[in-house]
């Protein structure tokens, strides 16, 4: 009698499913329309439905969240959210292998639930991702031989490459030979001493060689087996020549500096030389005094005026005669009486001293100066009065004002832009079914946000027109849609500030019209047409004409709920979304855009 072969035992029915139900992972078999055909007992106990009670499901019931029908084996694991039989949603992996059954082909899912923790490192994993790739730095890591494992966006776009086509090679498939070498001592120390360190290194760009500040530690397996490195390398060029520069500057004032110095020596030596023209040498000192551009002021030991050249005087808004006999204290505000007090004391104990110090005009506005003092000691060297130095720096102070203000600015609008940005990778990751949805629908609404920027940059953050706004936004669904997209309005101007939000409102309209809408049909346009209400705000209505059949939504989409967030929290305005038939209808009510 001939023994039955193995494949033979297993192609029973009986067998097979035996087999099924005493397998550890959830098996679920279905038929060409995704209804189940069966369940193994590690199905019932994690769906909660028997094995008699599943085979009219769909597996949509299973599965509520799977976006893709079933059509093909797909070996990758997917996550996806499960439902059990009570309605409380738990997460899975699957994997589905079409198979042949008795009743004609089918789908067989192998499925693994995943535990909190396996879930919460899942997501960490992505978040981690997403800070590697949108990082400026440039971030990679390599095996013990150099081949590179991972990098991050910053690299591929430097270096016109993809992980996929630097995974398993070196630095020499990249970069020049001596930049590839150097890179591959600096890994080498790095093992060798299992520890961190820090070296400068260059890469050639296209605008020519970088310098980089790299950071490279050893990666280290659970058992401590030292598997690869780790770099991160942040691009210094910018700091370099700015050193550079900086250094050149030094050393042109050292050198001014030296011949300045050089020119007062031989000066005095001419004078001490030419003792017997003093006569004329005072009369040179005074016609030097009275012309020179600082201010010059002496006061007696009770800190009245005794003598002020032209230029102080004019400094002041004063004439001489208006100065002479006046106290020093006269010419300054209650603000700043006390640091003239204190330094006219310390010139009369015998000390020089040096501040910045703000004088008041005699039409009462301020002016800085740098106030320069000294004693005055007669031939017995007691101190008869005080020596003053003024140099208007006022313009400077101005400018260091400003300079102030717009770093202020400049921080308040960096920190605005990061938490847009946060705002929408947290809307996006809200509903996006996959990573790649994710990835697409946050770039486009980042790339929409930076030319919001570039065109706010372009008017130093004035108002614009907003005709030129919805120009900006819609442009790419113009052409998309082959300019079945018409825009027309009053003469309206949207603030900075009120900019961003209109245009990711716009941007979310367009893109849901292109993908779903009426511009997702040949015959499909869109009319936007805006004005000015009685009560003076302004009314916005997106009017969607010849696409596919609308119905309303179950429940608002990422798009529906940014546009929500958008208009009714950024720009204080009111939304109202209808589902003609014919096409979408939305109208925006903004008040105070301008």
């Amino acid at each position: 009698m001939r023994k039955a072969t193995t494949a033979e035992i297993v192609d029973q029915p009986a067998i097979r499913q035996a087999i099924i139900d005493l397998a550890d992972d959830i098996v679920v078999t279905l038929d060409e329309s995704g209804r189940v055909t069966s369940f193994n007992a590690a199905a019932e106990r994690a769906f909660g439905h028997r094995s008699d009670e599943a085979a009219d499901l769909n597996v949509r019931a299973l599965f509520p969240s799977l976006s893709t029908p079933l059509s093909e084996s797909d070996p990758r694991c997917r996550r996806v959210d499960a439902r059990h039989r009570d309605g409380t949603d738990f997460a899975a992996e699957i994997r589905q292998q079409r198979i042949a059954q008795s009743r004609g082909d089918g789908f067989v899912l192998l499925v693994r639930t995943l535990t909190g923790q396996e879930q919460r490192l899942r997501e960490s994993e992505e978040r981690l991702k997403a800070i590697i790739d949108y990082t400026s730095a440039v971030i990679y890591l390599k095996d013990v031989k150099g081949r590179y494992i991972l990098v991050n966006r910053r690299f591929e776009q430097l270096f016109s490459v993809t992980n996929e086509m630097l995974r398993g090679k070196t630095d020499h498939s990249v970069f020049p030979k001596l930049v590839a070498d150097a890179f591959r001592r600096n890994d080498l120390e790095v093992l060798k001493a299992r520890a961190e360190r820090e070296f400068d290194e260059i890469a050639p760009h296209e605008d020519g060689p970088h310098d980089y500040i790299s950071v490279k530690f050893p990666l280290f397996r659970p058992d401590g087996e030292m598997y690869g490195v780790c770099g991160i390398s942040t691009d210094i060029t910018r700091r370099k020549r700015a050193e550079a520069a900086l250094a050149a500057t030094k050393e042109q004032l050292e050198q001014l500096v030296e011949a300045r110095t050089a020119d007062l020596r031989d000066t005095n030596a001419r004078l001490e030389a030419e003792i017997v023209e003093r006569e004329r040498a005072a009369r040179d000192l005074t016609r030097l005094i009275e012309t020179a551009s600082e201010g010059i002021w002496t006061l007696d030991t009770a800190g009245n005026t005794t003598f002020v050249n032209h230029g102080m005087a004019e400094m002041l808004g004063y004439t001489v005669d208006e100065m002479i006999g006046r106290s020093l204290l006269d010419f300054t505000n209650d603000r700043w009486r006390p640091e003239a007090e204190e330094s006219f004391r310390r010139s009369q104990q015998g000390v020089e001293a040096k501040l910045d110090f703000e004088f008041e005009l005699k039409d009462g506005t301020p002016m800085w100066a740098i106030l320069a003092t000294s004693p005055i000691r007669d031939e017995n060297d007691k101190v008869v009065g005080a020596f003053a130095m003024i140099t208007d720096i006022t313009a400077r102070k101005r400018a260091e004002e400003r300079q102030d203000l717009l770093m202020r600015e400049l921080d308040h609008r960096v920190k605005n832009v990061l938490a847009t940005v946060i705002g929408l990778a947290d809307a996006t990751a809200e509903r996006a079914l996959s990573f790649t949805e994710y990835r697409q629908s946050f770039a486009a609404r980042v790339h929409v946000l930076a030319r919001t920027h570039e065109a706010l940059a372009k008017a130093q953050w004035q108002d614009l027109a907003l005709d030129s706004v919805v120009r900006l936004v819609l442009a790419p669904h113009r052409a998309a849609s082959e300019g079945r997209v018409s825009a027309k309005g009053a003469s309206v101007r949207v603030t900075a500030g009120a900019m961003t939000p209109l245009a990711l409102t716009l941007n979310e309209l367009g893109t849901n019209a292109l993908k779903y809408g009426a511009l997702s049909a040949r015959a499909g346009c869109v009319s936007l047409r805006w004005g000015h209400a009685a009560d003076g705000v302004l009314d916005l209505e997106w009017r969607e004409s010849g696409g596919p059949p609308v119905s309303a939504p179950a429940r608002d989409g990422t798009g529906l709920s940014l546009i929500r967030r958008l208009v009714e929290y950024e720009l204080d305005g009111t939304i109202v979304m209808t589902f003609p038939a014919d096409g979408v209808r939305c109208r925006l009510t903004i008040p105070a855009l301008v």
